[in-house]
């Protein structure tokens, strides 16, 4: 009976990734400069409207109307070349670390004993080297952009309200117990049932390359519906469990969704 490949725990994949990343220290900082200046150009334009406003209340110029529409587009063209430019270096510090993280995955498969390969099946170990890289791949290509952006956007924002008005920024403060309330859940969970998800997944693909190898040998016993039947649940079991995994993630979106809602309406009472 095989038996699925050990998976890093959290501790290990961060040091890895961390050990991967070092080289690229300058090129990091970079990153989170221009994450700043982005997030603080993406404000100029609320800040603009609500400035113009004020002065055109007291004594209506166009002239300023005109001043502060330049200074909101100017704030655009900085914010999405600093967009376009962030995304492009955290690429250039990224990629390069994945392309070093699979060569070292290539190895580590290459250096496994026969034994151990025979053991855990050669689907397994094909699907973490494919699916598994590939997933690393995306997740660092779309979903670290997203997280840098957002994570300056929320700290500035935050500055920001608190400038306009005292009271402004602590009404905000309400959305941090919301969060942590929603990672405390999602954290310890989410862990192991990505991990599950992933074992699942190698399990189905041994199972599929098991089944097309051994296709002569399975007409001669006539076991091919016995086969099929196993590739049927290997497959229905990784269905099943990405569909959790994804109720799951959708459960934590509308936690979230949740604490923006209620943030903003005490923003907007208050």
């Amino acid at each position: 009976m095989s038996t699925v490949l050990p998976s890093a725990r959290p501790k290990r994949a961060f040091s890895v990734a961390l050990a991967e990343l070092r080289p690229h220290r300058l090129k990091l900082v970079g990153v989170l400069i221009l994450g700043l200046l982005t997030a603080v150009a993406g404000l100029i334009g609320p800040w603009a409207v609500g400035v113009v406003v004020d002065k055109l209340l007291v004594s209506p110029d166009f002239g300023q109307v005109v001043i502060y529409a330049v200074l909101i587009v100017a704030g655009g063209v900085v914010a999405s070349a600093g967009t376009w430019w962030g995304a492009v270096l955290l690429a250039r510090v990224l990629e390069p670390a994945i392309a070093s993280l699979r060569e070292s995955v290539l190895d580590a498969a290459l250096s496994l004993d026969a034994h151990t390969v025979e053991r855990a099946g050669r689907g397994d170990l094909v699907s973490r080297v494919a699916d598994d890289s590939r997933e690393v791949s995306t997740a660092a290509s779309t979903v670290m952009p997203l997280v840098v952006q957002a994570g300056f956007t929320v700290i500035v924002s935050a500055i920001g309200m608190t400038a306009v008005d005292w009271r402004l920024g602590l009404v905000g403060l309400i959305a941090i117990p919301l969060y942590w309330t929603t990672l405390r859940v999602y954290l310890p969970r989410s862990g192991p049932m990505y991990t599950k998800e992933r074992e699942a997944f190698g399990v189905r693909t041994q199972r599929l390359i098991g089944a097309v190898e051994g296709a002569q040998t399975l007409r001669a016993y006539r076991a091919e519906q016995l086969e099929l039947r196993r590739v049927d649940d290997a497959s229905a079991q990784a269905r099943d469990i990405s569909i959790l995994v994804f109720k799951f993630l959708t459960w934590a979106f509308s936690r979230n969704n949740r604490a923006e809602c209620i943030t903003l309406i005490a923003i907007m009472a208050t």
